[in-house]
């Protein structure tokens, strides 16, 4: 009986316990801490997107992504987007509409949050909804993730 206990402990704990990522609460807490630090900024009210390119990225998958947002965005998207880049040249010229902050120290690349080549991170009410990495073969559209309330 006791082996089948700390059977059943084992595997409760591996189902719960490690999670590939922070749970929403802290991730609105780094991302909070990150926009502050760098920004002198905050996670808005309304309903707002950031759009992260780290530097260390996939420049072709991020080129594809960001291609994408380009051709399919609408201008009346554009007011609740804010672009975050280490490096300024990933956004591509006809993205320039959007506001872009550039983290000069590099910090995007080091968050305890899953950032790779082009992330969508979502937020509402002053807290994180959701953070989307895109990778090479992630099919998802970037621009139907981003509502159009």
């Amino acid at each position: 009986m006791k082996a089948l206990k700390k059977c059943f402990l084992i595997i409760f704990l591996s189902a719960t316990g490690c999670s590939e990522y922070p749970p929403a609460d802290k991730t609105t807490k780094i991302f909070s801490k990150y926009l502050e630090a760098e920004f002198n900024s905050t996670i808005p009210d309304s309903l707002h997107y950031y759009i992260l390119v780290p530097q260390l990225t996939c420049q072709s998958c991020a080129a594809s992504t960001l291609s994408e947002l380009a051709n399919n965005l609408r201008p009346e998207q554009n007011k609740k987007i804010t672009f975050i880049t280490t490096n300024q040249q990933l956004i591509p010229e006809s993205l320039y509409t959007i506001p872009v902050l550039t983290d000069k120290n590099q910090t995007l690349d080091n968050l305890n949050l899953p950032i790779a080549n082009v992330t969508l991170l979502e937020t509402l009410n002053k807290k994180v909804i959701f953070v989307k990495p895109f990778y090479t073969h992630d099919s998802t559209s970037i621009t139907s993730l981003i509502k159009n309330q």
